[in-house]
């Protein structure tokens, strides 16, 4: 029985399927499967038809914009006045300043939740979430320490999530130097994230 020959059409379909053409239509589905993107953006790893425009972008829709890492993710609220104030977000090393007349609202409960794309020390990024979602009358300030995040470079990104066209746009990037912080303008609450 081992020395007999498979069947006919055994052999046509090994050489069907041994065609280049197969070969060469296989290569291209796994390279684009497969292949890591590259950019400098803020990755969404969850894909992004996967966030509903309906359900907007509240505290528990961060893991999905920002991915499955292997950072802390901790939760600060506090009830902010329109006569202005700070909330430590990171203690001193990341701030939020509102400024009087900034908040459209008499007083409103702000909760941020913020999460690392690693420890402490090593992470490259940080992804916040503040809710609830409104537009300021006038900015409010981010404030970030020099070290804050890891990296070689010597500027942070500012970028924020928008729902309706699903994905992260950039919207300053500042230069520091590791003595100093940094501040951003925020004009609304929404995702962010800042990346080095």
């Amino acid at each position: 029985m081992r020395d007999q020959a498979p069947p006919t059409w055994v052999k046509t379909l090994v050489r069907s399927l041994l065609s280049s053409k197969f070969v060469a239509a296989g290569a291209l589905l796994g390279a684009v499967l497969l292949a890591p993107g590259c950019s400098d953006m803020p990755t969404d790893p969850s894909g992004q038809s996967q966030l509903s425009q309906e359900n907007g972008l509240g505290t528990s829709s961060l893991a999905l914009i920002s991915g499955k890492t292997e950072g802390p993710e901790w939760t600060v609220t506090q009830l902010m006045y329109r006569h202005g104030g700070s909330m430590e977000l990171d203690g001193q090393r990341l701030v939020c300043n509102f400024s009087r007349n900034a908040l459209p609202v008499n007083q409103a409960t702000i909760t941020a939740t913020m999460k690392l794309n690693a420890p402490q020390g090593q992470a490259t990024r940080i992804d916040l979430d503040f809710q609830p979602s409104m537009t300021f009358e006038k900015p409010v300030t981010l404030t970030i320490e020099g070290t804050y995040l890891a990296g070689t470079g010597n500027t942070y990104t500012l970028w924020y999530f928008d729902p309706i066209l699903r994905k992260w746009m950039r919207q300053a990037t500042n230069v520091f130097s590791p003595s100093s912080p940094t501040t951003f303008n925020l004009y609304h609450y929404s995702a962010y994230a800042l990346t080095r």
